[in-house]
């Protein structure tokens, strides 16, 4: 990607159903090995809420940059599993051994009220 493509990039923002996005989790089985949910400044904690109670404490973990300030508030809500970004291939590896093949979601909407251009 070249510099002008990454910059027109950064303005073509996402749009997100949340609500979409929550039912779907609800849904979820032990079919999948291992769901992480994005911390990101609290904004994973509706997502993670919508795991069902034993794929929170199974087969998902909370991911997070440098800290998790809201590591008990996850834990009270059934999770068990918590690492740092960079430290994700290896808990999923830990979860199954089968081939790891991942996918992305991402569950914020960047729009004219919350993103400026720099």
């Amino acid at each position: 990607m070249t510099k002008e493509e990454s910059d027109r990039e950064r303005m073509n923002w996402d749009k997100v159903d949340l609500d979409f996005l929550r039912t779907n989790l609800e849904e979820l089985d032990y079919s999948v090995d291992l769901v992480a949910i994005g911390n990101n400044a609290s904004q994973g904690l509706p997502l993670a809420d919508s795991l069902p109670l034993a794929i929170r404490s199974d087969s998902a973990t909370v991911i997070y940059g440098r800290s998790l300030p809201e590591h008990s508030v996850y834990q009270s809500i059934g999770f068990k599993t918590f690492c740092a970004r960079n430290d994700l291939l290896k808990t999923a590896s830990q979860k199954t051994e089968k081939e790891i093949a991942l996918c992305f979601i991402n569950t914020i909407e960047h729009n004219e009220t919350n993103y400026h251009a720099p």
